[in-house]
């Protein structure tokens, strides 16, 4: 597998190796320690409901009960617990499937507001409490926020579960092997991509060079003030 990333003013082109047993193993403690409980539920139907990677939710099941069972037909009641597990679940499911793009997003960390995050925001947007406050609201707020709670409380008291996904990032990374190939002059290979019409998205070009201009735009402040801040020479 090939990863390309800029660094240096340059793109630089990597053999990429990655250790799928260790991050299997990694994966399935992000999961165990970092999903959330989004509800215990239960549907109806031939098939059990499948997880959807792309929303992160995930399904595990407890009981199967028929309901009907006929000589074309079968029908279940399915009993579950619905988790949502964290976005570095889905780079780790990406790695795994030999997708290497997300290996950016690895090495800059940034995970979405947790669902216990959301439910106390949605409550403290009413704090302080006044006359103009819309109470309905607020008590929809916190009974869903006791309800999160019911099912998760259990896993955030204890110090195993309570641990962020933006910990592990790192150990994620060492399951990977980057080996230089090959550097192109960032100008150089900017040229050749407008030529054969690829933008390359997945570099993230545009975010590196407003970083390097924050970078220049820092330095130059700093190189001002240096300069203010000496006194004149007497004659």
């Amino acid at each position: 597998m090939v990863y390309y990333e800029i660094e240096d003013d340059c793109i630089i082109k990597y053999e990429v190796s990655i250790d799928k047993e260790s991050l299997e193993q990694l994966k399935k403690i992000i999961q165990s320690n970092c999903a959330e409980i989004l509800q215990l539920a239960t549907s109806r139907g031939m098939d059990q409901p499948e997880s959807d990677p792309k929303t992160r939710i995930r399904f595990e099941f407890m009981n199967r009960e028929p309901i009907y069972e006929g000589e074309n037909f079968k029908e279940y009641k399915w009993s579950y617990t619905e988790y949502k597990d964290p976005k570095l679940v889905s780079l780790i499911n990406q790695l795994l499937e030999g997708e290497v793009e997300g290996i950016w997003d690895l090495k800059h960390p940034e995970e979405p507001a947790t669902e216990k995050e959301k439910c106390e925001r949605r409550i403290n947007q009413y704090i302080p409490v006044n006359v103009n406050t819309d109470l309905y609201r607020l008590k929809t707020a916190i009974n869903d926020y006791e309800t999160y709670l019911s099912y998760n409380k259990g896993r955030l008291t204890n110090g195993k579960y309570s641990t962020s996904a933006i910990t592990y990032y790192p150990k994620v990374l060492e399951c990977i092997t980057l080996n230089e190939i090959c550097r192109m002059p960032l100008d150089e290979a900017k040229e050749i991509l407008q030529f054969f019409g690829s933008q390359f998205e997945y570099l993230h070009l545009e975010e590196y060079e407003k970083e390097q201009a924050r970078l220049k735009d820092k330095s130059n402040r700093a190189e001002m003030a240096d300069t203010d801040g000496k006194q004149p020479k007497r004659i």
